[in-house]
């Protein structure tokens, strides 16, 4: 399901409790729900079933845009002024990813 809504020049609301998404298939992202510009209410409540969701990119069972940049190293997640800022003037910078996430990380 792909679910968007400009909250500035529409109004709308979405509340989701009680659903099941079973056996979802995305080619990109949110194997059950992709959301853009407004977070359709209750998306995590715990009424709501996720199984065997899949996306090909990220969020198997839900994503939305990409809200943040991340830095991985070596499979984990840096937390903000670590690693970089421990690099000296001069000094060769390890390899790191640069990762675009979404509000669920």
């Amino acid at each position: 399901m792909y679910y968007t809504c400009n909250g500035v020049y529409e109004k709308c609301e979405v509340t989701m409790k009680g659903n099941n998404f079973l056996n979802n298939t995305s080619e990109r992202s949110g194997g059950a729900i992709n959301w853009a510009e407004k977070e359709p209410e209750g998306i995590q409540d715990s009424s709501n079933t996720y199984e065997k969701n899949y996306a090909k990119f990220y969020g198997n069972n839900f994503a939305s845009y990409p809200q943040k940049i991340t830095k991985r190293k070596d499979g984990r997640l840096l937390q903000e002024g670590d690693y970089l800022s421990e690099q000296k003037s001069g000094a060769v910078i390890d390899t790191f990813i640069l990762q675009l996430t979404d509000k669920y990380g």
